[in-house]
């Protein structure tokens, strides 16, 4: 969870250049930069899934996650759609960086709060379920 946090957190200044209106070159350079380094928190995904939900939930938790990862993503496509011609594409994405800000302090609010208490939980499901 902490990686998947840090790759937010190390991205999301990248996506904050949009705001001054870059070049087309500079635009191409931080998309990618920025999609790179937040590509190396994906494959924490599924294992945090695998570590905190019993075995027989966790294709649900897969789909409920894919679910909501398509529900906002497409959410974000509208809201760009809607709010482009008064408020410009600079400053969309640029404001998207704010939002993988909020997501990091979410991430790691979880992280100090909940991962404790929820991997303990976990290993005594998994622990009940070896011994019946």
């Amino acid at each position: 969870m902490l990686v998947k946090a840090l790759s937010f957190l190390v991205s999301c200044p990248f996506l904050y250049i949009f705001i001054g209106a870059p070049t087309f070159a500079v635009v191409a350079a931080m998309l990618i930069i920025s999609s790179l380094i937040r590509a190396v928190g994906v494959p924490s995904e599924h294992a945090i899934i695998c570590e905190l939900i019993p075995s027989q939930f966790r294709s649900t938790a897969v789909g409920v996650f894919n679910t909501c990862g398509t529900a906002a993503g497409g959410a974000g496509v509208l809201l760009a759609g809607v709010f482009k011609k008064e408020r410009g594409l600079n400053l969309i994405f640029g404001a998207s960086s704010i939002l993988y800000a909020l997501a990091r302090l979410v991430l790691l609010f979880v992280y100090w709060f909940f991962m404790t208490k929820d991997m303990k939980r976990a290993q005594n499901h998994e622990a009940a379920s070896a011994a019946a």
